[in-house]
């Protein structure tokens, strides 16, 4: 273009090229359905893992939070009473994030059975004789067991939980 206005080219070349626009792809975020499914695997079971996949669950879905956020969310971050967290996500960003009832109530109940350890991090594992704090993978490995039990063939990534959460909050 600039030469052909410029320079006076007397044929623009690139004039009969069309640019192909990308096609629009559905978002891949989870159902109210399949999030209902999910948390049913996990409903009235009062052992510590039950407990705290619940509440892992619930975080995603309430606040729409990275995996890696919740990951790194300490006990000194998070506030049952008023019902918010103070998250570092993405590029050490930090961000209040707010939850509901429920999900407050699944962390009370997930932090009356969490295991005594030497690590702030909220969630931790629950593999015997190592405790240590979960990971952005171990979230993932949440969601994909959880989904598995569940029997969701939707996406059930933390992603999806995030993507379900804009599409709730834009509702």
């Amino acid at each position: 273009n600039f030469l052909h206005q410029e320079y006076a080219l007397e044929e623009n070349p690139a004039a009969r090229i069309r640019i192909a626009r990308p096609r629009h792809r559905e978002i891949k975020a989870l159902s109210n359905d399949e999030l209902q499914a999910m948390l049913a695997v996990t409903e009235g079971q009062q052992d510590a893992l039950n407990l705290r996949d619940r509440a892992v669950l619930l975080c995603l879905a309430d606040t729409g939070c990275r995996r890696g956020g919740l990951a790194g969310l300490t006990r000194g971050q998070l506030s049952l009473a008023g019902q918010h967290a103070q998250v570092l996500e993405k590029g050490g960003r930090a961000r209040r994030i707010f939850f509901g009832r429920e999900t407050a109530l699944a962390l009370q109940a997930w932090l009356a059975v969490r295991p005594e350890c030497r690590y702030e991090e909220l969630f931790v594992t629950l593999t015997p004789g190592r405790i240590n704090p979960l990971g952005a993978e171990g979230i993932s490995r949440i969601c994909k067991r959880v989904k598995k039990l569940a029997q969701v063939d939707g996406p059930a990534s933390p992603h999806a939980f995030r993507h379900r959460f804009a599409r709730e909050f834009l509702r």
